[in-house]
């Protein structure tokens, strides 16, 4: 019988061998960690980059519609002040009050100025008293205020006012402390507000555009920020018999502004000038703002230079936002419009996302581990053997 001799198999050789295919393994899972890793965070940084592209660009389209929004509005009051100021009805009612003005001695226009005070105690004067000069104004106003009042109302201006050409305020609506006074350059008081500057303008104005004077305290306004439009009003000839002038309503012009749709709780849009200072209330505040925070930044810089600007930045509470910005430009005037939330109010909604990617790189290298430890134990005991 021939027998075939027993290999017995080498144990150490086993060993080695085994030995060597776990360390070969080792290397793999260690490849393979490595990858997953990558693979998890080029994932999620790809939904990070995502995520920050889409937080950038509903600012950018923030701040342009609200740019917009006020680029729409300044220009329709520059529009309508172009075409009151011709209007016949506009003509008309400020030649006859020029008249009538005319006719009134230094006393009697201090009397008319009294008599008006704030809008009012006048209007329902016996048009019977004082000189015929006194009665001719005070019917004239009677027609006039009751048309222009509801032209103010209808079209929510401040204030309209009529200047003649000496620069009297002949006539205005609310008839605050400047009515009756003279705005030219050898005036009144007054004669150096942002009003006497915007109807000195008008009066020698050849623009198409109107004249515009930016927001600047206005005394007989409570020192509220104010800025106004004008145009000159022309004879039938062509000549400067005076000016019409608007207040802009700053009313309406901060709603468009602290509209808070997609700002959540921190996040506003306002307005900077030249000067620096913002131009409207912020929403996030409870005392006025216009004209009384300055706001000098990179960012509000930058764009006053013409620049377009998306970057982070620190807000006036020293608070990290990430803030757009644009230039917008009004008859010479530029300002920038600004929009900015805090950055951890625009990441708060991510949190769940940076959670989950920490737990895949946990559970990763965990099982990286645990995968290196097992494969040492088992060749160890081997070896053992």
């Amino acid at each position: 019988m021939n027998l075939k001799p027993i290999i017995l198999e080498d144990p150490i050789a086993n060993v080695l061998r085994s030995k060597a295919f776990n360390k070969r393994l080792m290397a793999l899972m260690s490849v393979l960690t490595v990858l997953s890793l990558l693979v998890v965070s080029v994932y999620f940084y790809g939904v990070f980059k995502d995520e920050e592209r889409a937080i950038e660009s509903r600012l950018e389209t923030v701040t342009e519609l609200r740019r917009a929004a006020i680029s729409r509005f300044m220009t329709s009051q520059d529009q309508e002040t172009r075409l009151w100021a011709a209007h016949e009805s506009i003509h008309a009612t400020a030649e006859a009050l020029f008249e009538c003005w005319a006719r009134l001695d230094g006393q009697e226009r201090q009397d008319i100025r009294r008599l008006y005070a704030r809008g009012g105690e006048g209007l329902q004067a016996d048009l019977q008293t004082g000189s015929d000069a006194v009665q001719a104004y005070k019917k004239m106003h009677a027609r006039a205020h009751k048309v222009l009042k509801a032209f103010k109302e209808h079209h929510e201006y401040y204030d309209v006012f009529l200047f003649n050409a000496d620069g009297d305020l002949v006539y205005s609506v609310e008839k605050e402390d400047d009515f009756g006074l003279n705005f030219s350059a050898e005036g009144d008081q007054y004669k150096n507000s942002g009003l006497g500057q915007v109807f000195r303008e008008a009066f020698t104005s050849q623009e198409q555009a109107s004249s515009f004077v930016d927001f600047l305290p206005y005394a007989p306004s409570n020192d509220d920020a104010a800025s106004f439009l004008a145009r000159p009003i022309l004879s039938q000839e062509g000549d400067v018999i005076g000016v019409y002038a608007i207040q802009v309503p700053t009313d309406n012009f901060n709603a468009k502004l602290q509209y808070a749709s997609g700002l959540g709780n921190t996040g506003e849009t306002y307005l900077v000038g030249e000067d620096l200072l913002m131009r409207n209330d912020s929403r996030l505040s409870e005392a006025h703002t216009a004209l009384m925070r300055t706001v000098d930044t990179d960012i509000v810089r930058d764009a006053l230079q013409g620049h377009d600007v998306l970057r982070k930045g620190i807000n006036f509470n020293g608070k990290t936002t990430l803030a757009a910005a644009k230039p917008m430009d009004f008859n010479g005037i530029r300002w920038a419009v600004v929009t900015e939330v805090e950055s951890a109010e625009l990441w708060a909604p991510f949190r769940p996302y940076i959670l989950f990617y920490m737990v895949a790189m946990l559970f990763v290298v965990t099982f990286a581990i645990l995968q290196y430890l097992l494969l040492r134990i088992k060749t160890g005991r081997r070896i053992a053997v």
